[in-house]
């Protein structure tokens, strides 16, 4: 066997197994396990789910501090913000007596949720129907990446996760990278253009999501490879797919094919008939002689 076909089915996709494990373990494990807090309309979307709880920023600006977790007793610069907001309040009130529509434009309040409802949000926005249970779809993305990792990286039901993760990436780029295809600055390697975002973080991002889409789906379509649990615990009875992995001897030269053309038999003697003629045609004597 060739080199190239030997690195095709054996070394490539163990190598794709372990990127795929690298960059999918830690943040299934991230959005499962960890709390994020969320802004803009991501925080909106999550506050009409139901989802999370608010989330102030604290007095000294050094963190965020869940609003049920504030302590009762607020200091002077709280109170005199509190008196602040109602005054504002009081404000909006007599604004709406009077006809004035309110602040559309409002500040959202944080939403502090779990990593794995960023989906749920991202799903909300995309045009996902809430009676579609999207935050069960975010969970569904959040343990298709740490379990499918996990046995990606063991070779355990190979194909099937790596369809999975597949179907997760697609996902990921339809919601998140797909919109920025359109930012004239996406492709000119460079920082601080205008637009939406960092034109280098949308391409890298654009990128690595589609670099682990196509190693995930190589692994659905080709094999985990030789090293995998796959290989020993499903193994085909009479070989497997490792007699592919053997040096097929190189078949012989067949020889030439020589057409044998038969020689046509020889007449008989023309003689011997026409002496047999004679002897018919000679005069009977009843056996004396002439």
């Amino acid at each position: 066997m060739r080199f190239s076909r030997f690195a095709g089915v054996s070394i490539i996709p163990v190598i794709a197994r372990i990127v795929l494990a690298a960059a999918f373990i830690p943040v299934g494990l991230h959005k499962i396990k960890d709390h994020t807090v969320f802004h803009g309309e991501m925080a909106r979307v999550l506050t009409e789910l139901g989802i999370g709880e608010p989330a102030v920023a604290s007095a000294g600006g050094a963190g965020v501090v869940l609003a049920s977790f504030q302590d009762a007793d607020a200091s002077p610069d709280t109170d005199t913000d509190a008196d602040t907001d109602a005054d504002a309040d009081t404000d909006a009130d007599t604004d709406a007596d009077a006809g004035t529509a309110p602040d559309v434009d409002a500040p959202v309040v944080p939403v502090r949720a779990r990593s794995v409802h960023g989906v749920t949000a991202l799903l909300v926005l995309g045009g996902w129907p809430v009676e579609w249970k999207p935050h069960w779809m975010a969970w569904l993305a959040g343990l298709t990446e740490l379990v499918g990792g996990v046995l990606l990286l063991i070779g355990f039901f190979s194909r099937m996760w790596g369809l999975g993760l597949a179907t997760a990436m697609g996902f990921a780029f339809y919601l998140t990278s797909m919109k920025g295809l359109g930012d004239p600055g996406l492709f000119s390697m460079a920082a601080g253009i205008e637009g939406p975002g960092d034109p280098m973080a949308m391409y890298n991002r654009l990128v690595g999501q589609l670099g682990l889409f196509v190693l995930a789906l190589g692994v659905m379509l080709t094999g985990p490879g030789p090293l995998c649990l796959d290989r020993i615990l499903f193994r085909r009875r009479g070989g497997d797919d490792a007699d592919e992995l053997e040096i097929e001897p190189a078949p012989r030269p067949r020889p030439s094919a020589r057409v044998y053309r038969p020689e046509p038999e020889p007449e008989p003697e023309a003689e011997a008939d026409e002496y047999e003629e004679e002897e018919d045609d000679r005069p009977s004597s009843g056996g004396r002689p002439i």
